[in-house]
């Protein structure tokens, strides 16, 4: 079939900042307004057809190159762009003057990291008591998997992220043939990077504007009855919603929702690990 290419899209994407932006800033000469994928597509059969792939060749990280690289950039500069159109401007690199330690290398800002050590160990108090009386297993442990994250380590975090994880998985179900003519390569290279950022926005927050960033979230992580419930966001739909519910069964997290008053904190609806402090 005419147009038939391997293994990238046929296109030039573009960069749509005009600037390499600075972690932590969202400098850059002009933001288009959202929506930005959201391209109509005419029926294959009023187009000259081809034939497309998504990139399926995979760099190193931190070195992604050619038609993946593009495309990387592609939906993460989309999902800042739409952050900052209705948040605001990114959250900047926290000064460590006003970030403190929880515990080992966990940090957040001071007024959040006083209520997370009380709050971990008042857990931890009771979680010895209830051993003592049997009403909780012994091999319970709780602890943190992530705190404070600054918005340069952030950014790492998504394209390690989007290469090991979200790209990969939605693959399974993007990787079918695609018919495009001449002057529509650009808008379906556009649809697959629009599904697939409306697969990574509800588990990945773009750089600069997770919660983490800000100094004020944690991810907890708790071991009970030899297995570890810990955070993960790279399953799919229904393993992530099976992880949720094996969370929700443990000790620990039943211990979160009936002190989260007194701690001022509480979960994000997608992820029973994630809490916040007000």
């Amino acid at each position: 079939m005419a147009g038939y290419r391997y293994p990238g899209p046929m296109c030039q994407v573009r960069n749509w900042f005009a600037e390499e932006i600075e972690d932590g800033t969202s400098q850059r000469n002009a933001t288009p307004p959202p929506g930005l994928l959201r391209l109509e597509l005419p029926h294959p059969q009023s187009m000259h057809a081809g034939f497309w792939l998504p990139p399926l060749l995979f760099a190193p990280e931190e070195n992604a190159q050619g038609d993946f690289a593009e495309f990387q950039q592609l939906v993460l500069n989309t999902q800042i762009m739409r952050d900052e159109h209705s948040q605001g401007k990114p959250a900047a690199e926290i000064p460590e003057s006003e970030l403190k330690t929880v515990e080992g290398r966990f940090k957040l800002r001071i007024t959040a990291a006083d209520k997370c050590i009380d709050l971990l160990r008042k857990a931890r108090a009771d979680l010895k008591a209830a051993k003592t009386a049997g009403s909780a297993a012994r091999d319970i442990s709780v602890g943190l998997t992530s705190a404070y994250r600054g918005p340069a380590y952030d950014k790492g975090l998504w394209l390690h992220y989007f290469q090991t994880k979200y790209y990969r998985l939605k693959l399974r179900e993007i990787k079918g043939h695609f018919y495009v003519g001449e002057k529509n390569r650009q808008a379906l290279a556009d649809a697959v990077a629009e599904d697939l950022l409306h697969y990574i926005k509800g588990k990945k927050a773009a750089p600069g504007y997770s919660k983490h960033t800000k100094g004020i979230a944690v991810d907890f992580k708790t071991f009970e009855n030899g297995v570890l419930h810990y955070a993960e966001t790279g399953k799919g739909d229904a393993a992530l919603a099976a992880l949720n519910r094996a969370w929700e069964a443990t000790w620990f997290y039943h211990w979160l929702q009936d002190h989260k008053q007194a701690y001022g904190i509480d979960r994000i609806r997608t992820e029973a690990w994630h809490w916040e402090f007000n």
